[in-house]
């Protein structure tokens, strides 16, 4: 399970299209989450401040085996430069307070875009200074546009990039970014290989705006969780150069039936679904 980061967005809220716990998850559910990911050799923790609470809730937990990577929030660029120096350090020292690790194994900027403003060379600089002063193994950037990538890899040296890839969004391959990063030494992270829990949907439950896109997949899979696990992870698993990607869950049989799956699993690629269409693949857009 060396590729698998275990994300928190659910823990503290409602995160994703077909969750509706407003709270998160339990503080005891999330003790037998981490426990099987220990178990089991998940080695990674993805949370951010965005995250409502669920920093919180980690720190309550035993975490102390895992890497943790965590995320600042979008910054105020109207700021003047000390400032906005003062609220990256302000949003770093809160995310390790409440996660109570002094040594993060990575620090990334929720909104990686904010880089190509006139602030940008603040942001980098700042953060390079955090990651030297508090033992930061990596930094880097979430973008929702993969095309931002390559105007900001062009400018800043980072460690890290986290950005959207599943059986629909492959516009990383598509655009040459992946073997820019590679050529970089840039480790690839990946989100929303399930696009943001859609594609684990009943087809009946999603909304019916966005039925049609998906109505193929739902078709193929005859809208059985087994099979629509298995074609995204053998989806993300087949490409090879991806590093790690995430999954969040609602509770602890979704991961045990990821990682089950996981085992099992013999990686092929499936490009029959894949589209450019942004209303379909940008969640910011349904």
């Amino acid at each position: 399970m060396r590729k698998l980061i275990l994300g928190t967005a659910q823990f503290g809220s409602s995160y994703g299209i077909a969750n509706k716990n407003k709270n998160g998850i339990s503080k005891k559910k999330i003790n037998k989450i981490l426990d099987f990911s220990k178990k089991n050799k998940i080695c990674y923790i993805e949370t951010a401040r965005n995250y409502q609470n669920a920093e919180k809730k980690l720190a309550e937990s035993e975490i102390n085996e895992f890497n943790i990577i965590t995320k600042i929030p979008k910054l105020n660029l109207r700021l003047n430069t000390n400032k906005l120096k003062e609220e990256i350090n302000y949003f770093f020292l809160k995310s390790r307070n409440n996660i109570l690790k002094n040594r993060l194994y990575g620090l990334l900027l929720h909104n990686g875009e904010q880089l190509l403003s006139n602030k940008g060379n603040i942001i980098y600089n700042s953060l390079l200074r955090i990651k030297k002063a508090n033992n930061i193994q990596n930094i880097g950037i979430s973008v929702h546009d993969p095309m931002s990538l390559k105007k900001i890899i062009k400018q800043y040296k980072f460690d890290i990039v986290q950005v959207p890839f599943n059986i629909f969004d492959n516009r990383i391959y598509d655009q040459g970014i992946v073997s820019l990063l590679k050529k970089k030494n840039i480790k690839i992270h990946c989100r929303s290989i399930f696009l943001q829990g859609l594609l684990l949907m009943n087809y009946s439950k999603i909304p019916k705006h966005l039925q049609k896109y998906f109505s193929l997949f739902f078709l193929n899979t005859e809208d059985l969780i087994e099979k629509k696990l298995n074609l995204c992870l053998q989806h993300v698993l087949f490409h090879k150069e991806i590093d790690k990607f995430i999954i969040g869950i609602d509770n602890i049989r979704q991961l045990i039936q990821i990682i089950n799956i996981i085992k099992n699993i013999i990686p092929r690629q499936y490009i029959e679904y894949k589209t450019n269409n942004i209303k379909v693949i940008d969640p910011l857009r349904w």
